[in-house]
């Protein structure tokens, strides 16, 4: 996730897109997306191949949101 990933549909309303490759309720461990936006667990499974979950798209989310609010990036 990140600010590229939110568009506005054609009534105004925010939209988000590209979500990883997670499903929910399985685990991954390839090391996609964008570096300034990576959860802690994925700069882990880059090191070690460790699993990680669909959560790592809320700590992204979180960090546009502050970027959102600060405008600067984390």
């Amino acid at each position: 996730m990140s600010p590229e990933n939110i568009f506005i549909d054609s009534q105004g309303n925010a939209v988000l897109g590209d979500l990883g490759a997670v499903s929910l309720g399985l685990a991954a461990n390839t090391v996609i997306g964008n570096r300034p936006y990576w959860a802690p667990e994925i700069l882990k499974a880059g090191c070690d191949d460790s699993p990680y979950s669909n959560k790592v798209d809320v700590w992204s989310l979180g960090l546009v949101f502050a970027e959102m609010l600060t405008g600067s990036k984390p």
